[in-house]
């Protein structure tokens, strides 16, 4: 059995880290404006993808939240590599329900990450990084995530 390993890349001052221990400049663009919180029956665009969920942090859900979904970049036999910038890539806020809704996401592999006291961090369900495959006029509804509250 090969065991899943992903790694996150943060970029920050636009290097991006690559697991070569090389670096590569990334490109420096307008900042992805945030979306406001869409009605949950919502239609795909036309080659855009969703991205919908629940969060639930101690069994509740967790309003406020800051979800993101970075692109993953590398993909080998039992390991990937997600690059996050948190000011370009998709970003949603939890509404008071814990809902969230990525809306027109260009089709793609992607981690779900979610903003810690010290920074982005991936999500996990049962041990593994929520990984989606986001296609097209597609809904990709990851159901109910249960994450532990963060420790201070």
């Amino acid at each position: 059995m090969i065991s899943r390993h992903l790694t996150l890349l943060v970029i920050a001052g636009m290097l991006l880290a690559l697991p070569c221990g090389c670096t590569q400049r990334v490109a420096s663009n307008t900042p992805t404006p945030m979306p406001t919180l869409q009605p949950r029956n919502q239609t795909p665009q036309p080659g855009k993808g969703i991205v919908q969920g629940l969060l639930l942090m101690s069994g509740q859900p967790s309003e406020g939240q800051m979800m993101y979904l970075a692109k993953v970049i590398h993909s080998a036999e039992g390991f990937e590599v997600a690059a996050l910038d948190a000011v370009l890539d998709p970003r949603i806020e939890t509404d008071a329900s814990g809902f969230f809704a990525f809306l027109d996401i260009v089709p793609g592999r992607y981690a779900l990450g979610i903003m810690g006291p010290s920074g982005p961090l991936l999500v996990n369900r049962e041990g593994k990084e929520i990984i989606v495959d986001v296609e097209a006029e597609q809904v990709s509804d990851l159901g109910e995530i249960r994450a532990a509250p963060f420790v201070p």
